[in-house]
């Protein structure tokens, strides 16, 4: 409108100004009065077009007016409804978050606990493993000095019967010296009793010759007596004889009852020894291994026995110790496999404890909306943080060591 309004203007001015005017400029001005009107009825469809959307627009825009307020009315019925209960919800809510933060901390007390024992019972079973180390190098030792000991046994058997061997040599070659000092003996005898023989019948002889001169008749005396002076002088020499002879006899008689004497204790200490050495071998050959009381009995002179016997009392003793230590090590090795089964026992019921609370706490944060876990944890964070200062000022004094050997004697 606005437009033609111009237009006409525009031509009423041309009119009054020029009123006298050209063919060719009326022309143009047709042809520019004519593109105006085209200019105009575009604009007309575009208002008529637009016109159209506004009111479908409105109508748009009426019908979400009213859903917006409908909602608006069920707002505030809902507003009005929260607000009344407002005041007893935020009490339960208050009490809910009381309560959580309760279970929390408990929780945080009861996996610190556990943590505390977890570490404990780590420890535990590190001195157990080492305990179980120390054990086994144990009886490796004790092994090692059963094989030792074994190998000592066996040399030492293996010395017995060498012994055995050296001692039947020795009576063997001791029985065939006592036969030959036997045979020497008899030898001696046969030759001192003639020697003894021969000495009695010249006795015997020299006697019956001084009985014959004693018992000579006495009427031959006066006879003899004449010869008195030539014969005393032989008498003198029989008896000065007679006498060397008896000295000499006596004399032989006295070396041979002592060298009878001296073969008889020499044949004594043989047949002593032989018996001795009968037992020790006898006994040998039945037991290798004798007890104690066998050995004591075997505790003679002879420095190798008396050392063997020594021997065997030592392997005795240390049979005895290492028969003790390994029941001992067993024990031990028993009491240690109770403690790691019990301790095994603990840490599975531990476990089980921790993934009851695992499972406590993840159904908590479940049931927990996320606004309210997000108060819980800031507040949690408040407090650990409040905790590390607390600590920080206590840990920093000089009440630290008294705080640690409590912490520790409570736990």
């Amino acid at each position: 409108m606005k437009a033609q309004n111009k237009s006409f203007g525009y031509t009423s001015a041309i009119k009054k100004r020029d009123p006298i005017l050209n063919g060719e400029e009326v022309d143009i001005l047709k042809l520019k009065i004519s593109n105006l009107k085209k200019i105009k009825d575009d604009q007309s469809m575009q208002i008529n077009q637009l016109s159209s959307l506004k009111t479908n627009d409105d109508k748009q825009l009426l019908l979400q007016n009213a859903q917006l307020q409908a909602k608006c009315q069920e707002l505030d019925k809902q507003l009005s409804y929260y607000k009344e209960n407002l005041s007893t919800e935020g009490d339960k809510i208050q009490s809910r978050n009381l309560n959580q933060l309760t279970m929390c901390s408990e929780i945080k007390s009861k996996n610190i606990e556990l943590q505390a024992l977890c570490s404990t019972q780590k420890n535990q079973l590190s001195i157990l493993t080492e305990e179980v180390n120390n054990l086994r190098i144990e009886l490796e030792n004790q092994r090692q000095t059963t094989i030792e000991s074994t190998k000592r046994q066996i040399s030492a058997e293996l010395q017995v019967e060498k012994l055995l061997h050296s001692t039947r040599n020795e009576l063997f070659t001791l029985r065939m010296e006592a036969q030959a000092q036997r045979l020497e003996i008899d030898k001696q005898r046969d030759e001192s009793m003639k020697n003894s023989k021969a000495m009695e019948h010249e006795l015997n002889l020299l006697s019956s010759r001084l009985t014959f001169t004693n018992l000579f008749p006495y009427q031959h005396i006066e006879q003899l007596n004449n010869h008195v002076d030539n014969n005393n002088e032989d008498d003198d020499k029989i008896q000065y004889r007679i006498q060397l002879l008896r000295d000499y006899y006596m004399m032989h008689i006295n070396e041979f009852k002592n060298k009878v004497t001296s073969i008889i204790d020499r044949l004594n200490l043989e047949v002593n020894q032989m018996r001795t050495f009968k037992i020790y071998a006898n006994s040998l050959v039945e037991n290798i291994n004798p007890k104690e009381s066998q050995q004591k009995s075997l505790i003679l002179n002879d420095p190798n026995i008396y050392k063997i016997s020594k021997h065997l009392d030592l392997n005795n003793a240390a049979r005895n110790q290492i028969r003790h230590y390994v029941e001992e090590s067993r024990k031990k090795k028993r009491a240690l496999c109770l403690r790691i089964v019990l301790m095994k026992r603990k840490i599975n019921f531990l476990e089980c404890e921790i993934e009851k609370l695992r499972k406590e706490n993840n159904n908590l944060r479940s049931n927990v909306s996320t606004s309210e876990y997000e108060l819980i944890c800031t507040a949690y964070k408040d407090l650990y943080r409040r905790h590390q200062e607390y600590e920080r000022i206590i840990l920093d004094s000089d009440n630290q060591k008294f705080l640690i050997q409590s912490y520790q004697h409570t736990y």
